[in-house]
């Protein structure tokens, strides 16, 4: 009998619940099926209003009002740190709503949460001024919160409110603040408080949704934030990532173009399957590569045609040498990478962020790339009409790692390949196997960055993982693509003559023995400044290993010695090619084969 009442009262008590929710909705307008409630679409609403310096913004479906509200208004005191409060208790806050077309309240945004020196040292981050700024949801029970660390600075920090979130202000001094960085999310770069406040709604979008499907707030982080489980010095952190709106992406003219290879999840959350990192991105944020971003709920390419580096290169600097030897090869790049090399020597472009150049990007004209002018804009079709009318035989896609540009390079080669001309793909081959099979329909050649031979080398060094880059070998000899590799050979990484000999022997077991292989010198660069330069010896130490491991053609670089740099023929030992450094003086091979006793060359000569 009492077990039956129970299960009456559930019942009615369910009922109830029901009703109350279906009364919420008609009152308020609030819908949470689906997209109904979008944080991001009001921090997007309050954003526009502030940047426009106006009091109040309509529209057919929503009114942005600013307003100055009382000291601690009741909302505010669910979330405001207890260090804050004197300040909070004293303060006005400047504060944007958001109402619908019927004026159901949807959300609000807090702007001004000022803690200045003069409020006391324990009121201060790291020894400097704070602002805060919040977003809220209709009940407020979430909210995000942006710390930003310094009334001058640009980076803010976005922190979720979660039991996570509150309990790490507790107890803590004005100096145990800056731990709270550990439970911050994406650092983010933007113009005002208020467009850090939009970031923040975005992320409130999410756990909302998440909350909605039982998600606990404090283990969204680790399904949603890109990870990478590489140690030591190219480890990267959670919080390393900037975070990306659509309105900071227009201020610089990024592009704004949808990215291929990438699945929607619920809540607008997306996974990115360009690269093995497979990024899982909420709106508002952006891949390891820091050129790949949530905006909206969809996956956009920031750098489609934005080109921070283009020049005529010879061929041979690629370096391919077995590639149409003496040929010239338009080169373009990007800002972005997937790794973290800590020797990078191109870090300049390789780790940067596309938004971070002096320039705003422009649509490039004949006497910006004459100039050479930075940051310019290049569609495909016209970084081919420059290839030609530079007179060169190829476009390579290089500098950075191209593959993070996937969708600019593959339209560019597509185009390229209707014009005649060859495309050459200068890579480290972190790339997934189904975005690398389709970009191997367009791709002639290719010069693959064998970083080392060892999972903890790359992982070290690199914040990669090494048999991603295997398959990449074996795909390209699989599909048919003609590529060398690159072994840069860092003192005290990857110089050890049993790792190098174990790297040969894969190679000619699962390569073959004609695959070019190019030892380069290290010269300190990056997070590497501090280092050595590779003896030269090291590298006449690795090709005699190479050469024993059966390997033929085997290639020392950096040296600007002209050591190493020429090509014989592997059955009569005449020298076919002449080389030094990156010109040719001389060549003697015709038609694919040796000139002196008509042996087949390894390589594309025509």
């Amino acid at each position: 009998m009492l077990k039956e009442m129970k299960t009456d009262i559930y019942i009615i008590g369910m009922i109830i619940l029901l009703v109350a929710a279906a009364v919420f909705r008609l009152i308020t307008g609030i819908s949470w099926d689906g997209d109904g409630y979008s944080a991001g679409a009001i921090g997007e609403k309050i954003g526009q209003a502030a940047d426009e310096g106006i009091n109040e913004r309509r529209s057919d479906q929503h009114t942005v009002t600013a307003r100055d509200v009382p000291p601690m208004p009741r909302l505010l005191k669910k979330v405001i740190p207890e260090q804050f409060m004197p300040v909070a208790k004293t303060e006005p806050f400047l504060h944007w709503e958001l109402r619908g077309a019927n004026g159901e309240f949807q959300g609000i945004a807090v702007q001004s949460v000022s803690v200045a020196p003069n409020a006391g040292s324990s009121y201060s981050y790291s020894g400097r001024p704070v602002n805060l700024g919040m977003v809220f949801s209709p009940e407020g029970s979430v909210a995000a919160c942006v710390l930003l660390s310094s009334h001058d600075t640009n980076e803010y920090k976005a922190i979720v409110r979660s039991s996570g979130f509150l309990d790490s202000f507790k107890g803590k001094t004005s100096k145990q603040l800056k731990d709270v960085d550990a439970v911050s999310g994406a650092t983010m770069t933007s113009g005002s408080l208020c467009e850090a406040a939009y970031a923040a709604a975005e992320i409130v979008g999410g756990y909302l949704a998440d909350l909605k499907q039982g998600i606990r707030p404090e283990h969204r982080q680790d399904v949603t934030r890109p990870v990478s489980d590489s140690q030591g010095p190219a480890a990267v952190k959670r919080d390393d990532i900037r975070g990306i709106s659509r309105r900071a992406a227009e201020r610089k003219n990024l592009s704004m173009k949808e990215a291929r290879f990438y699945t929607k999840l619920r809540n607008r959350r997306i996974t990115c399957g360009l690269c093995p990192f497979r990024c899982v991105l909420a709106p508002g944020e952006r891949g390891l590569c820091r050129v790949r971003g949530n905006v909206d709920g969809t996956l956009m390419t920031l750098v489609y045609g934005r080109v921070l580096a283009y020049h005529v290169d010879p061929i041979e600097k690629k370096p391919l040498y077995h590639f149409l030897p003496s040929s010239r090869a338009y080169s373009v790049a990007t800002a972005g990478c997937n790794l973290r090399c800590i020797f990078c020597q191109n870090y300049t472009l390789s780790q940067a962020y596309p938004e971070d150049v002096e320039l705003t990007y422009k649509k490039a004209t004949q006497r910006d790339l004459d100039m050479g002018r930075p940051a310019v804009i290049l569609s495909p079709e016209y970084t081919v009409e420059q290839a030609l009318r530079k007179g060169c035989n190829s476009i390579a896609y290089t500098y950075s790692e191209p593959s993070v540009f996937y969708e600019y390079m593959i339209d560019t080669a597509r185009y390229a390949r209707k014009k005649g001309l060859r495309n050459v793909w200068v890579t480290c081959g972190y790339i997934n196997t189904e975005p690398l099979k389709e970009l191997c329909k367009y791709i002639d050649g290719a010069n693959v960055d064998l970083k080392g031979y060892s999972q903890e080398y790359y992982r070290k060094y690199c914040g990669g993982d090494l048999n991603t880059v295997l398959n990449t070998l074996k795909t390209l000899k699989k599909e048919g693509v003609y590529f060398e590799i690159t072994n840069l050979i860092v003192p005290g990484g990857n110089d050890d003559p049993e790792m190098i000999c174990d790297m040969c022997t894969w190679i000619t077991d699962n390569l073959g023995r004609n695959i070019p292989l190019h030892f380069s010198r290290f010269y300190p660069q990056y997070k590497m400044s501090g280092a050595q330069p590779t003896p030269p010896e090291t590298l006449r130490m690795a090709a005699r290993i190479a050469k024993k491991a059966g390997i033929r053609h085997v290639y020392l670089g950096n040296l600007r010695t002209g050591e190493g740099e020429d090509t014989f023929c592997p059955k009569c030992g005449r020298k076919i090619i002449d080389r030094w450094g990156y010109y040719i003086r001389d060549i003697a091979v015709k038609n694919g084969t040796c000139a002196f006793c008509g042996h087949p060359i390894h390589g594309v000569w025509k």
